[in-house]
């Protein structure tokens, strides 16, 4: 079984969410709130091993010409540093309007909206990561 992990980087939070794609199923795995790119690498890796991940992806915000904004950057610069220190491939995968989505879930799931921040973020990872497995 191949177990992906989708990483949704904040400035604040880093959305987490765990999946297959043989069976294209997805769930929310957490947040992990940023301290420094080195400890939140560290916290990742446990989560790599705790949870036997083979692949990572990242969700990544664009322009509207395809470019990584200044969060898209951001997202490849961890990437690229998260792809050194865990040895497994990192992708990347467009972010455009899995928050959007994410808090329409919250909603729907009856999460207050003081509750909805740190879901939030672990359920944008998580429509990251399954239109990641529906390109597949």
């Amino acid at each position: 079984m191949t177990r992906y992990l989708c990483l949704d980087p904040g400035e604040k939070r880093i959305g987490m969410a765990i999946g297959d794609p043989d069976v294209r199923l997805a769930h929310a795995l957490g947040v992990i709130h940023h301290r420094s790119r080195k400890v939140d690498i560290e916290q990742i890796l446990k989560v790599i091993h705790d949870n036997q991940i083979d692949h990572i992806v990242i969700g990544i915000s664009l322009q509207e010409d395809g470019s990584p904004n200044a969060m898209g950057r951001h997202a490849l610069s961890f990437g690229k540093d998260l792809e050194l220190a865990s040895s497994l491939t990192v992708e990347y995968w467009d972010e455009a309007f899995s928050t959007v989505d994410a808090r329409f879930d919250a909603l729907q799931m009856g999460y207050s909206r003081k509750d909805r921040r740190g879901h939030q973020d672990a359920l944008a990872a998580t429509e990251i990561l399954l239109s990641f497995f529906n390109r597949l």
